[in-house]
């Protein structure tokens, strides 16, 4: 299961793909002005930062090799956890 957000990966997700809260929140303040001023409905889209969580225990009772930090960046455009 690939989780949508860092409590995934804590209730048992393999890894999860996210963006930080502050993202989150900058993205629904622009939707909502533009709702409010313009009365437009953006377009969704993803945050300009995703993050990749593994879960740790996971990965080691499955024997799954990780990729590197620099692959997941200049693959994929994805910051390790700890990287961002």
């Amino acid at each position: 299961m690939i989780g949508s957000s860092f409590a995934f990966v804590r209730a048992g997700s393999l890894f999860a793909i996210h963006s930080d809260s502050r993202s989150k929140l900058t993205a629904l303040a622009e939707r909502i002005l533009a709702w409010d001023d313009n009365k437009f409905l953006m377009d969704a889209d993803y945050p300009d930062t995703l993050r990749v969580t593994f879960n740790p225990y996971l990965i080691r009772s499955h024997g799954v090799v990780l990729p590197s930090a620099s692959y997941l960046k200049d693959k994929y455009g994805l910051c390790a956890d700890t990287q961002c």
